[in-house]
C-alpha cells in the first residue's frame, strides 16, 4: 500500500514521546519530509522537491531528514534518525507507517 498525501498519517518517536501529522496533501513521489520542531511554536512539517532534498544543507535548527529505503517493510521497518535538539543527545527509531 503506498502513502496517501492529505490521509496517510506519518509516526515517529522522539525523546519517548509519539508524534503523528497527516501526510501533507502536496506531497509527491520522491519528495522528502522534514520535520521540524521550532520551540513555542510547535513542529512543522516542510516538503523539499525531489533532488533537492539530496543536495540541500542541514540548517542550523532542529531538522531531522531520514530517507526510508526501498526494502523497508511499512509496518514492521523503522528507520534510525540522528540525535536533535530535545533527544538528549541519543538517535532515535522513526517506524514506517503500516500505510506507508
Amino acid at each position: 500500500m503506498e502513502a496517501e498525501p492529505g490521509r496517510s498519517e506519518v509516526r515517529f518517536e522522539i525523546a519517548g514521546q509519539r508524534k503523528s501529522f497527516t501526510l501533507p496533501k502536496e506531497a509527491l513521489p520522491g519528495d522528502t519530509i522534514r520535520i521540524l520542531f521550532e520551540g513555542p511554536q510547535g513542529w512543522r512539517c516542510d516538503i523539499i522537491r525531489g533532488s533537492a532534498a539530496r543536495s540541500r544543507a542541514k540548517s542550523a535548527g532542529t531538522t531531522v531528514q531520514v530517507l526510508v529505503p526501498g526494502d523497508a517493510v511499512p509496518g514492521h521497518s523503522q528507520v534510525l534518525a540522528p540525535p536533535v535538539s530535545g533527544s538528549g543527545g541519543k538517535a532515535f527509531w522513526v517506524p514506517v507507517p503500516a500505510d506507508a
